[in-house]
């Protein structure tokens, strides 16, 4: 359960630790079950509403995707990515919000969308 993102490689889960894996069957199977509830509960809560949104850019994020070239004790030069600052890459500027509330005014819920991290 991983998304596509733009800029990055592929995220193999088969590749991560055993840990990482079960842990993401569990998460995988929680979401699937309580999905089913979630939509029940919405369509017996259904009432009229209205939504808005905007976006707009913000630059208040930096892709965190770092490459560092690291010297073994023999002088060989490997390149790891981890995490870090790397204004040289991509990042995603773009804020989303979206506003949704009853005829009244009264606020449903909000939703806002800002890629502030960008690191695999």
């Amino acid at each position: 359960m991983t998304g596509f993102r733009l800029f990055e490689k592929i995220n193999d889960i088969t590749k991560k630790p055993v840990e990482i894996q079960e842990a993401t069957k569990l998460y995988k199977e929680f979401i699937m079950n309580m999905m089913p509830k979630a939509v029940d509960e919405a369509i017996a809560e259904m009432r009229s509403m209205k939504m808005e949104h905007g976006y707009r850019d913000s630059y208040g994020n930096v892709n965190r995707n770092q490459d560092y070239v690291i010297i073994d004790e023999k002088g060989k030069e490997s390149v790891w990515c981890s995490t870090g600052v790397n204004p040289e890459k991509p990042v995603y500027f773009t804020l989303f919000v979206m506003k949704i509330e009853d005829l009244n005014g009264k606020p449903i819920a909000f939703f806002v969308n800002y890629a502030v991290q960008m690191s695999s």
